[in-house]
């Protein structure tokens, strides 16, 4: 189903390629920042998108004291706050109240969404959901195609911001079920399970464990740490317990985290099994001699001797 683009548009997005630095640093230094450094300009070109937004950001930037200066440009977008969000919210409810709808669904399952699973969070029809997307993809708010991305990043963190964090936590965990009904891989399911809701769930569990191995395999050890220590707030004192608990201390271990000792330890004092708590023993043991700890290991590696 194809429909006609909606007339009320939000201004076009500043110009991209060579000329985009330039075009931001001109308006922001015929506005709020007269000394803004190239950096900064393009910071917030990245994250504003259109004049309006634009410069509703250098408001707020202005407002809350930040320098135009290239070490403030990687903190552009987390310093954003009311006065771009109002102006998001403004500009996207002059394209409807489905648009609207469309925009926050797509906010929650982040970049990469589909049409179809934007549809199924709000609970609007294809119509008015496929007449929604054509609106934003004409007003910039939207690349064009399918899976659904923000052009900028400002529209989307203007959208999650206005949701209560219990709110948020809500969409991403029916995001995570929706994908995995789905049948969608692992990584898409997991990404949501890392701001889903705890609701103590062994399947949300063996996910992230998955994409915890998959993370590892890749060579991204501090990612795969992350989803590990997800997948322990989601743990009831259970048997999954001591084997997250392992793989958490190797892949911090392999980031070269400090707290690897710790969970590694942790491990073995909850193991049952000889054979695992002797494995994890080792581990612990390998790196409580790299930190010179000679008594800790020896304890440890005694502990996970025994039968």
């Amino acid at each position: 189903i194809r429909s006609s683009t909606s007339s009320r548009r939000i201004p076009p997005r500043l110009s991209s390629g060579p000329a985009r630095r330039a075009t931001a640093a001109r308006q922001l230094r015929a506005s709020r920042f007269p000394d803004a450094e190239p950096a900064f300009a393009e910071a917030c070109h990245e994250a504003g998108g259109n004049p309006l937004l634009l410069d509703a950001l250098a408001s707020d930037l202005a407002a809350r004291g930040a320098r135009p200066d290239d070490a403030r440009a990687p903190a552009v977008l987390e310093l954003t706050s009311g006065a771009v969000t109002t102006s998001v919210h403004v500009r996207l409810r002059r394209l409807g109240a489905d648009a609207l709808e469309l925009a926050r669904a797509v906010a929650g399952l982040g970049d990469g969404a589909e049409l179809r699973h934007a549809i199924e969070l709000p609970g609007i029809g294809p119509r008015q959901a496929v007449r929604a997307a054509d609106a934003f993809t004409a007003a910039g708010v939207l690349e064009g195609g399918d899976p659904l991305r923000f052009a900028h990043p400002v529209v989307r963190a203007a959208l999650e911001r206005e949701r209560t964090e219990p709110e948020r936590a809500h969409v991403h965990r029916r995001a995570a079920q929706l994908l995995l009904d789905e049948g969608s891989p692992v990584v898409r399911v997991a990404a949501q399970l890392l701001h889903a809701r705890r609701d103590a769930d062994p399947r949300a569990v063996e996910i992230l464990s998955e994409a915890a191995r998959d993370a590892m395999a890749a060579d991204t050890p501090g990612h795969a740490a992350r989803l590990l220590g997800r997948a322990l707030e989601e743990l009831r004192p259970a048997k999954q317990r001591p084997r997250v608990l392992l793989a958490l201390g190797r892949a911090e271990a392999t980031a070269g985290e400090a707290e690897a000792v710790e969970r590694l330890t942790g491990a073995v004092s909850c193991m049952s099994d000889p054979a695992q708590r002797a494995a994890a023993a080792l581990d612990a043991g390998r790196m409580l001699v790299t930190q010179g700890r000679w008594n800790d290991a020896a304890k440890t590696l005694g502990y996970g001797s025994r039968g």
